[in-house]
């Protein structure tokens, strides 16, 4: 009403040409204002976002902001205060520091036919006993024989170091195998139900978790599965696979925040560099910007540096080569051999790490990409390898071998199950969905993580530079989830 009267004065009053120009900045500086308090150089806060220490490092934020996980395992000191937390926990705080103080059964629970002895793990403390009144009852499904029989059995090995390393009294293990197939999978879940599992922890792969959450749900029974496919999560099935939405999300907000301003996609065709384009265009629209070009690949194309040199816009070889190209950093979902190919091909058409910065997700996260000399200073999100190099030393000297990389899911899982047992107050669930799914998360060997509404894992990521010497972090990942993005 005030702008159309503002009209009919201005009609009446053409002469007034001081007046006009009066008014006119009347109805329009609080427009300006609204407008410049719109935008706002915040970093962006999404689903799958959280604070990064790039941006506004040094700035202080308010307590009710973020919350620290208030159960942390990562190293020994940190075990350590698990202790007084438990104590604080129970039910009966006497009796508790009675529990923890006393000593502990030399029994050793004994591993499935087939699979490393636990006793191979060399404690100065004793095994904790196979029952106490009281305990929770969890299985683990792993393919402990078959094809992917050592994933399993290195699995296994991790989930028996998190026991010994959080004196596991109230927690008695069903270790199941899998044999790597859905039948299998659902036979063994069948059979820890039979025996009274209130959590299982495994399978690995999507088909298995499929066939495990459907005999699962009549009884509720939680199932924290290890696979990445986000489409089994749902009901009482939650995803702990390393997924690609917040590895996407974080080292675009990175790259954006380093100045990158025209972000490409060059991608293989399938669900995975769909849902990995998507979340970028996603994360890209937050910046107010768009994906700067698409291109598409089967990883085993022949002809595949004929689709580069399309995507890169870039001259024949024989033609000299290129200076400009239409985006200066791309996201390429792929890893292994098929990462090393397409960068070959990149710096073929000299689009080298220096003019096109390739950025990747999770499936970089291997330590033989340091030998391909032109993935030298691309980008990735992941896990700080810092945060697991102790759980992997000990393995090593506990099983004179590596453990493979899926052992840290196995070790964090059960680590998860013992402090949520011992911390029960006795009503309810041990693992009522309120306990697993919360705001704060827990910190574990690969960092913060927690299980969103929607049952899929949200980790706190670094971002990471690959180097001749191996993986280098150039932004440390967060200690503390935001609460506004939960």
């Amino acid at each position: 009403m005030f702008y159309f009267q503002g009209i009919i004065i201005m009609q009446h009053l053409p002469e007034c040409q001081v007046l006009k120009r009066v008014f006119f900045l009347m109805l329009v500086l609080p427009v300006l204002v609204f407008l410049a308090g719109c935008q706002t150089t915040a970093p962006y806060s999404s689903p799958w976002s959280f604070p990064y220490p790039t941006t506004d490092r040094d700035a202080p934020r308010e307590a009710a902001d973020v919350a620290p996980p208030e159960m942390d395992w990562r190293t020994a000191e940190t075990r350590r205060g698990l202790e007084v937390y438990y104590h604080r926990a129970g039910p009966d705080a006497e009796d508790e520091m009675q529990y923890h103080r006393g000593g502990v059964s030399q029994e050793v629970l004994k591993p499935p036919s087939g699979t490393p002895e636990f006793s191979a793990i060399r404690r100065d403390r004793t095994a904790p006993p196979t029952a106490q009144p009281g305990e929770v009852t969890v299985a683990l499904l792993l393919p402990l024989s078959g094809q992917h029989s050592r994933l399993g059995q290195s699995m296994m090995q991790a989930a028996q170091m998190a026991l010994f390393d959080l004196d596991s009294q109230a927690v008695r293990l069903l270790p199941k195998d899998t044999k790597g197939t859905p039948d299998g999978a659902q036979q063994a879940a069948l059979q820890a139900l039979d025996e009274g599992a209130q959590l299982i922890l495994g399978p690995v792969f999507s088909e298995s978790v499929k066939a495990v959450s459907a005999v699962a749900a009549p009884s509720r029974t939680p199932v924290i599965a290890y696979t990445t496919d986000w489409t089994a999560a749902g009901s009482n099935t939650y995803v702990m696979g390393f997924l690609p939405f917040s590895q996407v999300i974080r080292i675009v907000n990175y790259a954006v925040h380093r100045g990158y301003r025209d972000i490409g996609f060059f991608g293989p065709h399938g669900d995975y560099g769909t849902i990995v384009m998507r979340t970028l265009h996603y994360s890209l629209q937050q910046h107010r910007m768009n994906v700067g070009k698409i291109g598409n690949f089967s990883p085993t194309e022949p002809e595949l540096h004929h689709v580069v040199q399309e995507f890169l816009e870039a001259p024949a070889p024989r033609r000299g080569a290129a200076e400009n190209f239409p985006i200066d950093s791309v996201v390429v979902p792929v890893g292994g051999q098929a990462l090393q190919t397409v960068a070959n091909m990149f710096s073929y058409y000299n689009a080298g790490q220096r003019r096109v910065r390739f950025l990747g997700t999770g499936l970089w996260d291997d330590p033989s990409l340091a030998g391909e000399q032109t993935l030298h200073g691309a980008w990735f999100a992941a896990s700080d390898p810092a945060l697991r190099k102790d759980f992997e030393d000990r393995y090593r000297e506990n099983f004179r071998r590596a453990p493979e990389r899926l052992a840290s899911l196995a070790y964090d899982s059960m680590a998860l199950a013992v402090v949520l047992a011992k911390t029960h107050d006795g009503y309810g669930h041990p693992y009522a969905r309120n306990r697993l799914v919360t705001q704060s998360g827990f910190a574990g060997i690969d960092g913060i993580f927690r299980f969103r509404r929607d049952n899929l894992v949200e980790r706190g990521l670094a971002v990471l530079e690959i180097t001749r010497d191996g993986p280098r972090v150039i932004d440390p990942a967060p200690d503390a989830f935001h609460f506004a993005s939960n």
